[in-house]
């Protein structure tokens, strides 16, 4: 997301939109048991990674198959933008352990090295034990390293040095450092950069360092929603070392349980650090400060911190005996152009805000905080235009920050320089309290005033479905004016399917569905419960109809949805209720003018047994109308 709110795509999209992701390459496998002098097929794979390091070109793919390898792999040769990237991926399923057990990594190198290369990826590997770090990328461009896990490594797990356009992204660090040396994830000098979605932790014993640095003249960056808690130092470390280091925005992040501070911003050894923001980020029960703006460290005449926001965010319980709190600025007079504004900040230990005597007061900002807790130490301050009260959370020791409808913090922070989406990606500003007008909230939420609307299935338009033959997957009989609708197979393992139908116009025009869910009730079960042997109950979902017309058609059993599997039934039901909740990908689907139509079918067609296997539940058309399929819809108006 960049400051102005405007959300980055989804990985998966930003993947796509990469020049060259895809590629037409070949592809290859390396199994234990396989070796290299084969052709590197599925059937006949090769023995080592590194033979697929060695040989793979742009547009290549390697998949590795399950089992530990202990080697280094230092890929060869790079991909490019017009033929695509080089990719080394676990094969789907399965889980790829690279070992570094009594394998030489040579300082600053890792057990994964790729260095001078660009347009790799490398995604699904567990990498242990290495001598220094697990994964490092040296002066390299164009890389991407995605739902990896690296643990028990001497320096950092994930290193990133000198390079250009890296993403880091859904990756494990655990227990790294155990040298003291950089930290779980390291982003040093290299300019256009994410760190996204990753979670760090367990910096246990001879396991120190900081949770994510960004560091040494690193440049145009983003690092957000990513979990750190249990580390030894810092979670989130931005530190200009000796190098201009410049727009980074933090935000979305969680931080907790943390031996040290929250986030710190830095200034080591003078380099200017300048145009940070740091917005909607949650941090609780940190040992030191929340958030420091830090004057680290001894022997440097100057520690220069420029344009600096703390906005939006959410403190809570920060401080470990004796001493700790929320935002604290340190004995810096290089500090310049600071804003601190909109955050909760609730019964942090021994301040909520504090700010050295020698920061300089004429480019502080400080505004519209919501203070709990204000303790009187020295350099504590209100700010302008303060908030003073209990922020009234949802569940406090439960971690959950949310705002109750009550909250004081509802429509009283500025609309200057906040982001115009929460921690949840839900817009600003919503009116929140009622009165007509949307405000911006303080703290990392927005609260959505949301209406909830239930809607009782149409009796004309739902009914049963029965497969024509076992293995056709194809309609052959249906009823759509029974009082209940059939779920499972029947004695000849012909599978039910079944249809429920909603008028959804109700909805308003311009509603945004927060959440969705579907309830049915049972009536009776034939034979064995389908919920233990036909592998649970998906849901399908059509914007207006299945097939070609409302009316229950035979060929609904096979029609094309607009979307498969946007929900799985619980199978434990409430008082005779089974229900579910639908994803967020099913949201676009439901229709705001007309009709939504659910098919719901069980993973599993049959079981086999030649016997009925099936459940009912009360239809459309049952006369009491309280029995009857319920689709409850969330929504607020923006």
């Amino acid at each position: 997301m960049d400051f102005t709110g405007n959300l980055l795509p989804d990985p998966a999209q930003v993947e796509m939109e990469i020049p060259g992701y895809q590629g037409a390459g070949n592809r290859y496998y390396v199994a234990p048991n396989g070796n290299n002098a084969n052709p590197g097929t599925i059937t006949r794979p090769w023995k080592t990674i590194q033979k697929a390091a060695r040989t793979l070109v742009a547009g290549d793919t390697v998949y590795i198959r399950t089992g530990t390898y202990h080697e280094r792999v230092i890929p060869h040769n790079s991909g490019s933008a017009g033929d695509g990237y080089i990719k080394y991926a676990a094969y789907p399923g399965e889980i790829v352990i690279l070992d570094g057990t009594g394998i030489s990594v040579p300082v600053d190198e890792g057990l994964i090295h790729v260095a001078g290369r660009s347009y790799i990826r490398i995604s699904g590997l567990r990498v242990i034990h290495s001598a220094y770090a697990g994964i490092l990328v040296d002066s390299s461009g164009h890389v991407i390293l995605k739902k990896n896990e690296t643990a028990d490594t001497a320096s950092s797990g994930i290193g990133v040095w000198g390079s250009h356009n890296i993403i880091v992204d859904g990756n494990q660090v655990e227990r790294a450092c155990s040298n003291g040396m950089q930290e779980f994830i390291t982003m040093a000098g290299t300019d256009v950069f994410v760190i996204r979605n990753n979670r760090l932790h367990s910096g246990g014993a001879g396991f120190g360092k900081e949770g994510i640095t960004v560091k040494q003249g690193s440049s145009n960056g983003t690092v957000y929603r990513n979990q750190i808690y249990s580390t030894l130092a810092n979670g989130i470390y931005v530190d200009a070392f000796d190098r201009h280091t410049f727009n980074i925005d933090v935000f979305q992040n969680i931080v907790y349980d943390v031996s040290a501070n929250g986030i710190a911003l830095a200034s080591e050894q003078g380099g200017l650090l300048e145009r940070v923001r740091v917005y909607n980020n949650i941090l609780y029960h940190n040992k030191f400060v929340g958030i420091s703006l830090s004057t680290c460290c001894l022997g440097v005449a100057s520690h220069p911190l420029r344009d600096i926001t703390i906005i939006n965010n959410t403190l809570y319980n920060n401080g470990w005996e004796p001493w700790g709190g929320g935002i604290g600025l340190e004995a810096n007079p290089a500090i310049q152009d600071v804003t601190i504004r909109n955050n909760i900040l609730s019964q942090n230990l021994t301040f909520q805000i504090a700010v050295d005597a020698a920061v300089p007061r004429s480019t502080l900002a400080v505004d519209h905080n919501l203070i709990h807790g204000f303790r009187g130490s020295e350099g504590e301050m209100y700010g302008a235009y303060p908030i003073i009260g209990n922020p009234s959370f949802v569940d406090p020791p439960g971690a959950d920050f949310h705002l109750q409808p009550n909250s004081p913090a509802i429509d009283r922070g500025s609309s200057v320089d906040a982001p115009h989406i929460d921690f949840d990606g839900n817009p600003r500003p919503l009116d929140g309290n009622g009165d007509g007008t949307a405000e911006f909230d303080v703290g990392a939420f927005e609260l959505v005033p949301t209406a909830i609307l239930n809607f009782r299935s149409q009796a004309a338009a739902d009914g049963w479905l029965l497969e024509s033959s076992e293995t056709s997957s194809k309609g052959g009989s249906f009823n759509s004016i029974g009082t209940t609708f059939y779920l499972g197979d029947d004695q000849s393992n012909k599978q039910y399917r079944s249809i429920l139908s909603f008028d959804t116009s109700a909805l308003p025009d311009d509603a945004v569905i927060v959440s969705a869910s579907l309830k049915i009730m049972r009536q009776s079960l034939e034979g064995t419960n389908p919920f233990t042997t036909h592998q649970g109950l998906l849901v399908d979902i059509a914007d207006t109809y299945f097939g070609t017309t409302m009316a229950l058609t035979a060929s609904d059993f096979q029609a094309v949805a607009t979307r498969y599997a946007v929900g799985i039934f619980n199978p434990t039901p409430t008082s005779g209720w089974y229900s579910v909740n639908l994803n967020t990908n099913a949201f676009p689907s439901i229709n705001k003018a007309g009709t939504t139509q659910f098919r719901l079918r069980y993973k599993l067609d049959d079981d086999n047994d030649s016997i009925a296997d099936y459940m009912k539940f009360f239809s459309g058309d049952y006369i009491t109308t309280s029995c009857r399929p319920v689709l409850s819809i969330k929504y607020y108006l923006p």
